[in-house]
C-alpha cells in the first residue's frame, strides 16, 4: 500500500499495525484514527 504526500501521520500508523505494535481488545480490535473514518 502508499500513501501520499501529507499522510505522514497515516503511514506511521500502517507501519505500526502491520509490526502488530496497535493495541487491541480481547475482539482483536484496534481503533481508528480519526482521519481514516468517513461519514
Amino acid at each position: 500500500m502508499r500513501t501520499g504526500p501529507g499522510e505522514e501521520e497515516f503511514s506511521k500508523w500502517l507501519i505500526k499495525l502491520g509490526n502488530g505494535e496497535l493495541a487491541s481488545n480481547e475482539y482483536d480490535e484496534i481503533e481508528l484514527p480519526r482521519s481514516c473514518m468517513f461519514d
